[in-house]
């Protein structure tokens, strides 16, 4: 090797550690790209299973106060619908179990009854607390698969329709229909 890199002109070498280091630059920019989509994708999922909380959790102060535990069922059956959601309990104000439901074939309700946001191997636990007038009457726990974050990690980064939509336009001469718009 050091016997190829000392018969390579100057302009050679110039380029190689040129081309050497773009490479590096660009690995590390997708390799950048990668944690950031990452990151940002684990927030956009808190977010969105905080604002379920609280939408399902306000919607269920009545409930709780006037101890209908099937107007509640009914407020948590709305979380059924949503993808990814699993697990879904509220509890009263002394810490039992109020409603719940759980999907078949998931473990179960893991929650510990402090407010806040947190993952596990399988899940994202998202407990918020339940107020009315100031005062805590509740807490609700969601538990989400993670389902959707695996799948985006392992999908392509090029879907089909960008795969073809790129091939149209590296080779137009293959698809007529392209030139005769012009």
């Amino acid at each position: 090797m050091a016997t190829l890199l000392q018969n390579l002109s100057i302009k050679r070498k110039l380029t190689l550690v040129t081309m050497i280091t773009s490479c590096a630059a660009l690995l590390v920019a997708c390799a950048l790209f990668g944690v950031y989509d990452y990151t940002m994708y684990r927030q956009t999922q808190v977010r969105r299973a905080v604002m379920m909380a609280n939408i399902v959790g306000g919607n269920s102060t009545a409930a709780l106060s006037f101890d209908d535990r099937d107007a509640a069922s009914t407020i948590l059956g709305s979380l059924r619908e949503q993808p990814g959601i699993r697990t879904a309990v509220i509890f009263d104000t002394v810490g039992q179990p109020f409603t719940s439901f759980v999907d078949p074939g998931w473990p179960g309700a893991n929650c510990q009854g402090v407010a806040g946001v947190r993952y596990t191997s399988i899940a994202l636990i998202v407990q918020m607390p339940i107020a009315l007038a100031g005062d805590r009457i509740g807490l609700i726990c969601l538990q989400s698969d993670l389902s959707s974050l695996h799948e985006r990690l392992t999908r392509s980064p090029f879907p089909a329709d960008t795969r073809r939509m790129r091939r149209t336009a590296a080779f137009p001469s293959t698809h007529t229909d392209a030139w005769r718009r012009f």
